[in-house]
C-alpha cells in the first residue's frame, strides 16, 4: 500500500512538472523558500491580503481572519466572524471569511461573511467588527476604491432571480441617470452577480448593481477603477468606481430612495453598459477562466491569470489586448511588484512563477518555484520583496494503513505561511 502510494504522489509531481513552462531567463539571485511560520487554525482558506505599511498579513481562513506580523512571522490577532452576529443566518454554511479589503487611512477593513451574507466591518485598531452590511449570496470579491471612497462586494444572484435581458437600466454617459427600471422577469437559464456598492466612511450601502454572469476575484487600480474576472465569458469587467461614486451621491438623483433610505438599484444585466460606467474586457485567445487580477499602476496593465495555463496582459484604461504567455496550469492568484517589474502567479499543484516585464513591455518567464500543495493564495511585499503564501501539509493517518480509509488529507495544526525571497 505504502508503495502504490509513493507511486501515485511520484505520477502527480510529474503530471505537475509536465504541465508547467520551463523559465526563459534565469534570474541572478533565484527565488527560494526561505522560512516557514506555523499558525494553525481550521477550515478553508480564501484570500490573502497585506497592509505593506502596518506590515500585517490578512488571511481569510474558515470562520476567522488570521492577522500575522510579517516581521516576526507571529499571530498579531484573529478576527472572529462571530463577532456581532445577528444568529438570523440565512444559508445553511458555517460561517466562511472569504475577501478582505483594507481602506487606506488603516481605519477599517472589509470582510465577507458568506454565513451571514454580508460585509463585516472591523475596526484595525481593536480589530473588533463595528458594522455589518447584508448583500447577496455566497459574496466573496471585495474592494476598496480611494477615489470614490466606496467598497464594492461581489455576490451571486441564483438563477431564478436574474434579471431578464432587456429590462436593465442605461444611463448614457454624461446624461443624468433615470430611476432605476423594475426587473421585467427573469432568465432561469443563467445567474448573475450582485455588486453592492458601500460608503467606506459611513458603512452604508448605497446600491446594488445588478450584473448578468457570477463575477470572480476584484482588483481595484487605486485611481477609481475596479475590475472583476468573469469566470464564465473569459473577460474583466471595469467598473468606473469614482463616477458610480459621483452619481450616488448626486442630491438630484434618486430621490425617492433617499427619502425611503433604501438602496438604489442599477439593474444593468440586460446589457451590461452601465451608462458608460461599465466596460468588458476581452482578454484575447487562450485565455479560459481568468481567476486572479493584479494591476501595474504605472504603466497601466491589467494582469489575468487565467486556468488555462495563460496569462493575459490588457491596457487597463482602453481594454487592448496587448499580449499573454503560458504560465502553470490551474493558475488561481496573481501579484505584481511595482518596483521590481516582477509578477507572480501560484497554483493548487504548488508552483509559483515568477514574469519579468521589461522596459519595452514584454513578458518573460525567469522562474519556476516548486512551492507547496495547494499553495495557490499569494501577497507580495513592496518593500522587502519577499513573496507570502498559505497552504497546510498532507499525509495519511498511520492508524488507518493497510485499511480501506486510507487517502491523503491535511493534517490538523498544520496550517502555514511560507515566505519566498530571493
Amino acid at each position: 500500500m505504502r508503495k502504490s502510494l509513493a507511486l501515485v504522489l511520484l505520477g502527480c509531481a510529474s503530471l505537475s512538472a509536465q504541465q508547467t513552462p520551463a523559465p526563459t531567463d534565469l534570474l541572478g539571485k533565484p527565488f527560494f523558500v526561505k522560512k516557514s511560520w506555523v499558525i494553525g487554525g481550521e477550515g478553508r482558506w480564501d484570500y490573502v491580503v497585506l497592509d505593506p505599511v502596518r506590515l500585517q498579513l490578512f488571511i481569510a481562513h474558515g470562520a476567522v481572519v488570521q492577522i500575522v506580523d510579517v516581521s516576526s512571522g507571529t499571530i498579531f490577532g484573529t478576527i472572529s466572524l462571530t463577532q456581532g452576529a445577528s444568529g438570523q443566518f440565512r444559508s445553511p454554511i458555517a460561517h466562511l471569511a472569504q475577501g478582505i479589503a483594507l481602506d487606506d487611512s488603516g481605519a477599517f477593513g472589509y470582510i465577507t461573511d458568506a454565513k451571514e451574507q454580508c460585509v463585516k466591518v472591523f475596526d484595525r485598531s481593536t480589530l473588533e467588527i463595528v458594522a455589518t452590511v447584508p448583500v447577496g449570496v455566497n459574496p466573496r470579491a471585495i474592494v476598496f476604491d480611494p477615489v470614490s471612497r466606496l467598497v464594492l462586494a461581489a455576490s451571486e444572484v441564483p438563477e431564478a432571480k436574474t434579471a431578464a435581458a432587456g429590462s436593465g437600466n442605461r444611463t448614457p454617459a454624461g446624461k443624468q441617470a433615470a430611476k432605476p427600471a423594475a426587473s421585467g422577469g427573469v432568465a432561469a437559464q443563467q445567474a448573475g452577480a450582485t455588486v453592492t456598492v458601500i460608503d467606506a466612511d459611513k458603512h452604508q450601502i448605497l446600491a446594488n448593481i445588478l450584473l448578468r454572469n457570477r463575477l470572480g476575484f476584484g482588483q481595484g487600480d487605486g485611481n477609481g477603477g475596479v475590475y472583476f474576472a468573469v469566470p464564465a465569458k473569459g473577460t474583466v469587467l471595469r467598473l468606473d468606481a469614482e463616477a458610480i461614486g459621483k452619481q450616488l451621491r448626486n442630491p438630484s438623483l434618486y430621490v425617492s430612495e433617499r427619502e425611503s433610505n433604501t438602496p438604489v438599484t442599477l439593474d444593468w444585466a440586460g446589457h451590461e453598459s452601465g451608462g458608460g460606467l461599465l466596460r468588458v474586457f476581452g482578454l484575447g485567445p487562450g485565455c479560459v477562466d481568468p481567476n486572479g487580477l493584479a494591476i501595474d499602476e504605472l504603466h497601466l496593465r491589467l494582469f489575468a491569470s487565467c486556468a488555462e495555463r495563460r496569462m493575459a496582459v490588457v491596457d487597463s484604461l482602453s481594454g487592448q489586448f496587448v499580449t499573454s504567455l503560458p504560465i502553470s496550469f490551474g493558475s488561481s492568484s496573481i501579484a505584481y511588484d511595482a518596483g521590481r517589474g516582477l509578477i507572480y502567479t501560484a497554483n493548487a499543484s504548488g508552483n509559483l512563477i515568477i514574469i519579468r516585464r521589461d522596459v519595452n513591455d514584454s513578458y518573460a518567464i525567469v522562474q519556476n518555484l516548486p512551492t507547496a500543495q495547494n499553495a495557490w493564495a499569494l501577497a507580495a511585499n513592496p518593500t522587502t520583496g519577499e513573496v507570502y503564501l498559505v497552504t497546510e501539509d498532507y499525509g495519511v493517518d498511520p492508524a488507518k494503513i493497510g485499511t480501506p480509509n486510507l487517502q491523503i488529507e491535511p493534517q490538523k495544526g498544520s496550517f502555514k505561511v511560507l515566505v519566498v525571497g530571493n
